[in-house]
């Protein structure tokens, strides 16, 4: 008889629960970034950062970690392609329950960048 646990909650529950249902053979699909991605990753680099893409993790963790060197600050970014109608670019279930957590910023052009790094957040789109 095997014992009953609690069901586990929220985007890390269900990570959780997947893996564990997987077992040792951990599988993913490849992650789709947005077309933008490399141009925003380039923009980042050009002003200065270190950039670790976290597209391939899923779960709603954004696709990029990023350090500004200049400041030490850390920034998770989720990035979104401005060029798609707005019913495209939403956030997923999942992205709203890990944004509902941890402070990302959503970056939809490079021209948002600069106004991310210079701390001006609240003006990115």
């Amino acid at each position: 008889m095997r014992c009953m646990r609690p069901k586990r909650m929220g985007w890390l529950g269900r990570c959780l629960d997947l893996l564990e249902l997987r077992g040792s053979e951990v599988t993913r699909r490849a992650a789709r970034v947005d077309a933008n991605h490399a141009e925003i990753v380039g923009c980042f680099r050009a002003c200065g950062c270190d950039v670790q893409s976290l597209a391939a993790v899923g779960c709603g963790v954004p696709d990029l970690l990023v350090h500004q060197r200049s400041t030490g600050k850390l920034w998770l970014v989720e990035v979104k392609d401005g060029r798609k109608p707005p019913s495209q670019r939403g956030l997923t279930v999942a992205q709203v329950e890990f944004h509902a957590i941890w402070p990302v910023h959503v970056v939809m052009r490079v021209e948002d960048v600069p106004v991310l790094l210079a701390g001006r957040p609240k003006e990115v789109a």
